[in-house]
């Protein structure tokens, strides 16, 4: 005869890890404290600044389970930020149609 005996353990889990594979369908925009977009969106390979050796094609970030802070992240550059999220001169006067 076959019994079936569960047994409950107590674990203590304090993050959850992911690795998302996105490949170049990596998507981002910066906003304001009042969720007004502030640049242009990005969208292409994971950026460098992002936690991780992802090599440009996964997301890779540690969550605190009780806080939902990133335990990972670094704070970006400006510089960093604004390769991605700021349009080159050339790039407003194409949308201006010069």
């Amino acid at each position: 005869m076959k019994i079936r005996i569960t047994e409950t353990v107590a674990l203590e889990a304090s993050k959850l890890v992911l690795h998302l594979a996105v490949g170049n369908r990596f998507c981002a925009r910066l906003t304001d404290y009042d969720g007004t977009q502030v640049g242009r969106t990005y969208a292409g390979v994971v950026p460098e600044f992002m936690p991780g050796l992802h090599g440009g094609e996964f997301v890779m970030l540690h969550i605190a389970l009780e806080t939902g802070h990133v335990l990972n992240w670094h704070e970006p550059t400006v510089e960093q930020l604004t390769a991605i999220f700021v349009p080159a001169v050339s790039e407003n006067l194409d949308a201006m149609g010069q």
